[in-house]
């Protein structure tokens, strides 16, 4: 089952390609990222610890206020508690659907790690994120600062922590 998780931004890419083709007369939007991880209070499964940086690259196909974004996120010697196996990278295939409202932006995604262990590797579970932020338009860029709260289920989403929120920024380039 977890290896059907792997397909997941596969099969969204797949959707996005065989999309109407108006879209290929728009402009296309490429986006590149970090994010700043905590260590989740409520979420034991995360394999995020403090202060871990994951850098983004990110495809989105935009429809009026709308657009999906297929984006994966990759961090590598991410320090962990003494006792704790070393995590040697995770990469985290994610596919988000945003809103946008003039400069905001928020909505919700799904996310799976592949973490990589002392040589052992494992997908986590299935997890959600809930995003909002605020993008600057610069020319054909668009700087956007955005907050992530992780979750591991829609029943645990309303343990809401400030401290469990990560911060990160985008880079939108239009071509």
């Amino acid at each position: 089952m977890k290896k059907a998780y792997s397909l997941l931004p596969l099969i969204a890419l797949s959707i996005l390609l065989i999309a109407p083709e108006s879209h290929a007369r728009k402009k296309v939007p490429l986006s590149i990222g970090m994010r700043q991880h905590v260590d989740h209070s409520e979420f034991d499964d995360y394999p995020y610890t403090d202060d871990t940086l994951s850098y983004s690259l990110a495809y989105e196909y935009r429809e009026g206020q709308g657009l999906w974004q297929i984006a994966v996120n990759y961090s590598d010697n991410i320090d962990v508690e003494d006792g704790e196996p070393e995590i040697d990278q995770i990469i985290t295939p994610a596919l988000n659907l945003l809103f946008i409202d003039g400069e905001w932006i928020g909505g919700t995604g799904i996310l799976s790690s592949y973490v990589e262990t002392e040589g052992e590797t494992d997908w986590t579970d299935l997890y959600w994120q809930l995003m909002l932020g605020f993008a600057i338009p610069i020319g054909k860029l668009d700087v956007t600062l955005m907050g992530f709260y992780p979750f591991e289920n829609w029943g645990s989403v309303l343990d809401f922590g400030f401290s469990d929120v990560e911060l990160g920024g985008w880079v939108n380039f239009k071509f």
